[in-house]
């Protein structure tokens, strides 16, 4: 029954992305019309570290779907982690290929990923550790290039999902004290958006809704 229940949640997640490739879903950009101060408010822009987690609700189908897979707060559907670079802010997050965009890990400006075009609302959340730490695990993964787990398979590294990269840079950065619980469904250990922010360790800094 779990090998069947991990068939069915892999499949479900394939398929997902294949309608996501083949649609007519907008192509990612780095050319986004929104900027900084449009989608946060100047008073937390000057607060932000790098290490905050950041969550999206994207309006798409696929944002709908990733919705399911929390089990407690079915709210956001993709996350990754600020990045302070040269005095600009970027979000260090990793998604499937869709159209000219690659399945590599890679540097968002913050204002593109908030976009107001694609996303309902976004949230940041932040932990207690180390802000460095933080920036020395981001800064390795970019540097290996790490693509997309089409098979949500969390015991490799090689490969990452998007909030398996959250989840892995901060738990490593933490010492290897993990303070983000898994969800576990049909058999298959896995981190949903949900784990993330609903955890003692993790404090909301802020959250906004279109």
């Amino acid at each position: 029954m779990s090998k069947f229940g991990n068939l069915i949640l892999i499949g479900l997640v394939s398929i997902t992305l294949l309608l996501c490739s083949l649609s007519q879903f907008k192509v990612f950009s780095f050319e986004r019309s929104n900027h900084l101060s449009a989608v946060l408010p100047n008073k937390i822009i000057g607060k932000l570290h790098s290490g905050d987690i950041i969550l999206r609700e994207g309006n798409s189908f696929v944002s709908q779907v990733f919705r399911n897979f929390s089990q407690t707060e079915k709210h956001y559907s993709h996350s990754g982690l600020i990045y302070l670079l040269n005095g600009n802010y970027y979000v260090c997050h990793i998604l499937a290929a869709e159209g000219k965009r690659s399945d590599k890990i890679r540097l968002e400006p913050l204002s593109s990923f908030c976009n107001t075009e694609d996303n309902l609302s976004w949230a940041i959340y932040r932990t207690e550790i180390d802000t460095n730490e933080i920036k020395k695990e981001i800064t390795e993964l970019l540097n290996a290039k790490i693509a997309f787990d089409k098979e949500f398979k969390l015991a490799t590294d090689d490969k990452m999902y998007c909030t398996e990269l959250v989840y892995k840079i901060l738990t490593k950065a933490n010492d290897n004290k993990k303070f983000i619980n898994l969800t576990h469904s049909n058999g298959l250990d896995y981190v949903a958006c949900d784990n993330l922010y609903l955890n003692p360790k993790t404090n909301l800094i802020y959250s906004n809704t279109n």
